[in-house]
């Protein structure tokens, strides 16, 4: 039930008056409450129940100082005063937490998580490798063999020690594994695959690898037990744990996997900028570019490239040799069997370069993330499972014969298209084709002999016995050449003996009847005068024979990628025609030049007059039609533009109308020369001084999309099946070669565990499996996941062939995903720390009231907001405002709207912008450093002295010497002062005011300011190649990015700490499935998955309440306790009420693959499914609503 709150007004404003307290007995539903609690400034907060099991106490009162100079804050930004909305709140029973400290909990669990696993990997490094050079020799034996220090050998089924540095190298032409080595502080290992043996491998080409075809890291027949906790270790370890037998499990045991790789990206991981510049610090001297001092490069020497040989280089100071690795990518298996040893000690070099870098990085990271929660969440993470069944290969088979299919129609649509335009060349129309015009026209003759006397001769009999004239042809100087028979004159009822032929005949040597064939006897006796050797498709032009197979069999080379396709299908941007220029890549064309004198052209009419279709005064029809008469060369023409065929671009530009430019901001490049016209280049999606290689390309899909880029009227139906096709097959074009590689390991019914066997959905006949993605776990500076396919796999759509990958995992009988999206993940960890800087209320700044409270309906979100100040799209404002969060200054903002919304007057979209940013971000100011109070100190004991103050003067005095000082004043302070500084020498550091995220963005640059950054609730230390020290204020973007993002990542691993806790604490059976950006999804038992759901809406409740904690608020607000939607799915689709109907899969999921649709629980239907606890003792009232759900799909 929602209830509407009225805010008092900002004059009637107190602490104790706006103070609403719950009378909510312990044990009560949340019913009974006589009133909803209200924090100060009207923000609903969590019922005093459950913020007792949360936080344990009442939260402390509020400075009423400070709830006073948030009222105004709010009042300047138009938010007081406004009612607020307040939900019923269901009661939830908590599980007992470890401690009687919420952030005491949350250490004690991830310590319990996490610390078997620390204390291996200190004891992995603790001593010394047992034998520091691999053993002398390896024995060429399938599986694994134990090589002890002493030189002793024997077979194992696998290392039986619980900490491992791990490497395997796979034969990739076939994606076969074939060596592996491992180390331990006792004993080395090595592992052969039986194809290197005797076995015929199987090729690259098969359905799969099976479950006997990977490496085992344990005993066959052994049970899988999370009690046993074992930590595998590999550089990019992710690569290596996809060739393990037992991670394709559906239930998880208890080994972990470390990746080196991410630790070093953690611990000294650079951004974009400063990787080109250390990969430019490697060229040789002479040819680098001159680089700024040594000192601003000094964080160069504290970090590198994130592969094996160069971490290791940096951490240990040697050279790996990585030489024989070109035999696993380019060889085969015999080419392993017969450098078996030396390969065998190059994998094994790996192993013991891994193991170096772990003993040099591991102290170094525990140091610098000493939470334990840290450590915790990566091995959590580190767990990616994807369940697949039948519908994996299906879905590949189903996009690739899709594919094939409109494949095949884009390329006889293009066909069609190019046979059009070549036909323009009879009476030269492509001169007058304001598309065609610039093409290579130019035709190649074919090869003919000289006509000898002998032929001559025979040409003359033929021609008597025709009873055809001969002609006499005039050589050089008048001198008769040979007589050459003509065709003979046709009589006028030739058509009488003559019928239409049957195919049959037509594809037959039938000769043809008289007079048909004397008239063509002439042309078949050149035959012989014909070179065997003829050019391709002589008098066809040459950029069709460009498309051509050299053979001549047709247009083999023609894709949409290729530079003449925009052309062919008549492309327009906006109703302008699209041109290429060599120097400036792909363009527009526009009717005028303002460049030129004698052209009365004016730039602001440029698609008003001259584009309306009505011909200017100084256009001279005659001197047109002399122009189009003229025979100019293709190239000629095309170089100095003299050529160009203006009546055709005006006649194109008539179609637009009347319309202005739809970009204002766009400018003409004065060096194109075009007869009366102006080249405006494409926008390219980084900025000015970009060329666009191809129109088609994925990048522009929206505007094609939106109809900005579009076939001209007229362009035919094939034009505009061409762009169709091209949007529909862009996903799995680009993405079909990361799908396939994707490795799927299933297992027959045999190896598949009870839980599945037995359920009601299981089918005998069906192979069911994993894949395992190749998740780096902090893969980039913000220790965010990175992952090639899965985390970047688009939403899906009903025109985009293949876009329905994430559905395609789905799991198997008897379990379900749930999961859930962070609501605002980024928007609210900033909002809580500008609320923590500024009065420790929550929605006490601008930027947090609008973000917890805010309404669409009122245009008081946000997103609305910046939506209504620039003039744009809610979505488009959306990603306005995370642009600007990240760090985006207003020329990324600026060019944003100027890709996506367009039609603004000149000048407004900079305006609006600007005045974007001065409303969120606010106006930079600076406060007064020691200096500068010891100056306005000086100024007031001068006014002192004054009768009659200046005006300017008393304005200085008048402004508070605490609050920021605008440039202006601080100028005149310096002038006044007699100060021999410049005025910033009078000022500390700047900070940002007067703006609704003023006091985040100054608490932000605060943080990555300091002298050792840290992320304010798990204390994670930024990269060493970033911090101040070394870099100064460079990368500060970066830097104010990282806070938040790494922040972000601190979430998620709380997260998935909690959730390891509640699924043990209650008994779920289930494991993490995989984390994309802000969403989770976990694989559960079916008869758990609503006790699995409530734990997730907890899980969301205690983690928030942490950061607010850590950050100096000891509560939460009620609108995100919770998520919005937990989902219950069979597939791991974004939407779980969504069919995923595209060309691949019209049918559906449901009728397609037999999905039905899954469930969205809000928190009050989850408590109705499952009751007040996850624990198992509230599963019978639980159970009942689970299995009346399952009978109807659910």
């Amino acid at each position: 039930m929602r209830q509407s709150v009225r805010l008092l007004p900002a004059a009637r404003c107190s602490a104790r008056a706006l103070r609403l307290h719950s009378t909510l007995p312990e044990h009560s539903t949340i019913s009974d409450a006589s009133q909803p609690r209200i924090n100060e400034l009207g923000i609903p907060m969590l019922s005093p129940r459950l913020h007792a099991q949360v936080f344990g106490q009442d939260p402390a009162p509020a400075d009423p100082a400070r709830v006073q100079e948030a009222v105004a804050h709010l009042s300047e930004h138009g938010l007081w005063g406004r009612t607020a909305d307040v939900f019923d709140e269901p009661q939830i029973d908590i599980p007992p937490l470890s401690s009687e400290s919420l952030e005491e909990h949350f250490r004690l669990e991830a310590e319990r998580q996490a610390g078997p696993y620390r204390r291996l990997l200190e004891a992995l490094v603790a001593g010394e490798i047992p034998a520091p050079p691999p053993p002398a020799g390896w024995r060429l034996q399938p599986g694994w063999t134990r090589y002890l220090p002493g030189g002793s050998a024997a077979p194992v089924d696998a290392p039986p020690c619980d900490a491992l540095v791990f490497d395997v190298e796979v034969v990739v032409r076939r994606q076969l594994p074939v060596l592996a080595t491992a180390v331990s502080p006792h004993a080395w290992y090595g592992w052969v695959s039986p194809y290197l043996l005797h076995e015929t491998p199987p090729s690259a080409a098969s359905s799969g690898l099976l479950l006997p075809q990977l490496i085992p890291l344990e005993p066959s027949g052994a049970v899988p037990s999370a009690d046993r906790p074992r930590v595998i270790v590999g550089h990019n370890v992710s690569y290596d744990r996809s060739w393990v037998r037992e991670q394709y499990r559906l239930r998880a045991d208890g080994t972990r996997f470390v990746d080196t790789m991410s630790m070093h990206i953690a611990v000294g991981g650079i951004t974009s900028q400063q990787r080109s510049m250390l990969m430019g610090a490697r060229r040789p001297a002479d040819s680098r570019p001159r680089r700024a001092p040594p000192a601003d490069l000094d964080w160069m020497t504290q970090t590198s490239m994130n592969s094996l040989a160069d971490v290791y280089k940096h951490y240990c100071g040697e050279k790996l040799d990585k030489d024989e690795r070109d035999v696993f990518i380019k060889g085969d298996v015999q080419d392993v069997r017969a450098q078996f040893g030396q390969l065998m000690n190059y994998c094994a070099g790996d192993a013991r370069a891994t193991w170096r870098v772990l003993r040099r990085l591991l102290p170094d990271f525990l140091e610098r993330f000493p939470h334990p929660v840290t450590l915790a969440g990566m091995l959590h993470m580190g767990q990616v499972y994807l369940p697949v069944g039948p519908a994996w290969q299906r879905y590949l088979r189903l996009c690739g014969e899709t594919y094939d299919d409109l494949e095949n129609e884009l390329s006889a649509a293009l066909r069609r298209v190019a046979d059009a335009a070549c036909r323009a060349a009879h009476r030269r129309r492509h001169e007058s084709d304001v598309w065609l015009w610039d093409l290579d026209w130019s035709v190649a003759e074919m090869k003919v002999k000289k006509v000898t006397a002998a032929a001559a001769k025979r040409a003359a009999k033929a021609a008597a016995a025709a009873e055809a004239p001969a002609v006499t042809r005039k050589g050089k100087k008048g001198r008769k050449k040979a007589e050459v028979a003509g065709p003979p004159r046709l009589p006028a009822d030739w058509q009488k003996p003559c019928r239409r032929l049957t195919e049959a005949e037509f594809d037959s040597d039938t000769p043809l009847p008289q007079p048909l064939a004397a008239w063509f006897a002439p042309l078949w006796a050149t035959a012989e005068r014909l070179y065997k050797r003829q050019p391709l498709l002589p008098g066809y032009p040459k950029w069709y024979r460009e498309l051509c197979n050299k053979d001549g069999s047709g247009l083999t080379e023609l894709t949409t990628s290729k530079r003449v396709v925009p052309k062919l299908l008549r492309l327009t941007w906006d109703g302008h025609p699209l041109h290429y220029d060599r120097r400036f890549g792909w363009g527009y064309v526009v009717p005028g030049r303002p460049d030129d004198p004698g052209d009365p052209w004016d730039g602001g009419t440029a698609a008003e007059g001259v584009c309306s279709g009505d011909e200017p005064e100084w256009w001279d029809e005659d001197a047109a039609r002399h122009a189009e008469r003229t025979d100019h060369s293709s190239e000629e023409g095309a170089e100095d533009g003299s050529a160009f065929p203006l009546p055709s671009l005006l006649a194109v530009c008539a179609e637009r109308g009347d319309r202005p430019l739809s970009d204002t901001e766009a400018l003409p490049v004065p060096d194109v020369n075009l007869r009366g016209a102006s080249f405006y280049p494409l926008p390219h999606r980084d900025g000015l001084g970009n060329n666009v290689g191809n129109p088609l390309s994925k990048h522009f899909l929206a505007q094609a999309e939106a109809g900005v880029l579009r076939a001209a009227a007229g362009a035919g139906s094939s034009a505009e099946r061409v762009l169709r096709i091209s949007q529909t097959i862009s996903y799995w074009r680009n993405n079909q070669e990361r799908i396939l590689s994707q490795r799927a390991v299933l297992a027959s019914a045999d190896q598949q565990p009870p839980s599945v066997t037995e359920s009601a959905e299981f089918s005998g006949g069906q192979l069911y499996g994993a894949i395992l993605p190749q998740v780096k776990v902090a893969g980039t500076l913000t220790r965010r996941a990175v992952e090639r396919t899965w985390l970047t796999a688009s939403n899906v759509r009903s025109d985009r062939l293949g876009s329905e990958l994430r559905a395609m995992v789905q799991a198997p009988p008897g379990y379900h995903l749930v999961g859930a999206d962070v609501d605002s993940q980024e928007l609210w960890i900033a909002a809580v720390i500008s609320d923590s800087a500024f009065a420790r209320i929550h929605g006490s700044t601008a930027f947090s009231w609008m973000t917890l409270q805010g309404k669409k309906s009122e245009g008081t979100d946000l997103h609305s907001r910046t939506a209504a100040l620039v003039g744009v799209s809610r979505d488009l404002a959306k990603v306005l405002n995370y642009g600007r969060i990240y760090g985006g200054a207003r020329p990324f903002a600026v060019q944003l709207v100027r890709q996506h919304s367009g039609g603004l007057p000149a000048g407004e979209l900079e305006r609006r912008v600007a005045e974007t940013y001065r409303s969120t971000k606010g106006s930079r100011r600076w406060t007064l450093n020691e200096r500068g109070r010891a100056a306005l100190g000086r100024v007031r004991e001068m006014a002192e002295d004054m009768e009659d103050p200046d005006p300017l003067l008393s304005e200085l005095l008048d402004w508070p010497e605490d609050e920021p000082w605008p440039p202006a004043q601080l100028i005149r302070l310096a002038r006044l002062s007699g100060a021999a500084h410049h005025w910033k020498d009078l000022a500390a550091r700047p900070v940002w005011h007067g703006g609704t995220e003023s006091f985040m963005f100054n608490k932000l640059e605060s943080l990555a300011s300091e002298l050792q950054p840290a992320t304010p609730v798990l204390g994670a230390r930024l990269s060493r190649g970033l911090e101040p020290q070394l870099v100064g204020d460079n990368f500060t973007p970066s830097r104010v990015n990282w806070v938040v993002q790494s922040s972000a990542v601190d979430f998620l691993h709380l997260m998935t700490v909690c959730m390891q806790w509640l699924m043990e604490t209650c008994h779920i059976e289930g494991r993490f499935c995989i984390s994309i950006h802000d969403e989770v999804r976990y694989l559960v038992r079916s008869e758990d998955r609503y006790r699995a759901a409530l734990a997730l809406h907890i899980t969301n409740l205690l983690t928030r309440s942490l950061f607010s904690l850590r950050l100096g608020l000891d509560d939460l607000p009620q609108s995100v306790a919770f998520f919005s939607g937990v989902d219950i799915d069979k597939a791991l689709r974004k939407d779980a009420t969504n069919d995923c109907r595209t060309p691949s899969n019209p049918h559906g999921l449901h009728a397609g693959y037999g999905v039905p649709p899954g469930e969205v629980l809000d928190i009050h239907q989850t408590v109705a499914r499952v009751g007040p606890s996850p624990l198992p003792t509230g599963r019978s009232a639980g159970a009942e609503c689970s299995g009346n759900a399952g009978e109807s799909g659910g």
